[in-house]
């Protein structure tokens, strides 16, 4: 691994690891292995290989795949947190009466029609949370803290 690349990949690891989302351990483990790639230069993409398996699937963690992430690691731990609470919550809804899955149903931009299940209809609130956390965030309205998405007023075109 290219020494750009590696020091890339150590500064959003170092960014994640101030982060709630990682453990005082799981940080103990992750500095070592920051360790042993600076001085190993030859055993970088093992080392990264390693730190990956750690750490992907965690929230706010910088491996992804895709677009690199466009929020700092703190950020990105309360969106993420939030939208695991907020598809949860919605699943548990969507589920709870047949009634709600007949009434609740697309936006006519997304054609309209029922939710096929659960799933999808917490998937697609997920993705406009998400969506409404990034744009709040890069407009400067939302600090980025869960405290702060109390104090914001989220702007939703579609309505």
């Amino acid at each position: 691994m290219e020494e750009v690349n590696w020091n890339s990949h150590v500064l959003e690891l170092e960014e994640f690891m101030q982060t709630d989302a990682v453990s005082e351990q799981l940080g103990q483990v992750l500095q070592f292995q920051i360790n042993l790639g600076n001085a190993n230069e030859e055993q970088r993409e093992r080392v990264w290989d390693s730190i990956k398996s750690l750490i992907r699937g965690m929230p706010g963690s910088p491996v992804r795949r895709g677009i690199k992430p466009s929020l700092p690691a703190a950020v990105r731990v309360v969106v993420d947190s939030v939208v695991n609470t907020l598809e949860s919550s919605a699943t548990d809804f969507f589920n709870s009466d047949g009634v709600i899955q007949a009434v609740v149903l697309k936006h006519g931009k997304a054609g309209g029609g029922s939710y096929a299940n659960a799933t999808e209809y917490a998937n697609y609130l997920g993705k406009k949370a998400r969506s409404n956390m990034t744009k709040a965030y890069k407009a400067q309205t939302w600090d980025g803290s869960l405290d702060g998405l109390l104090q914001i007023e989220l702007n939703d075109e579609e309505e």
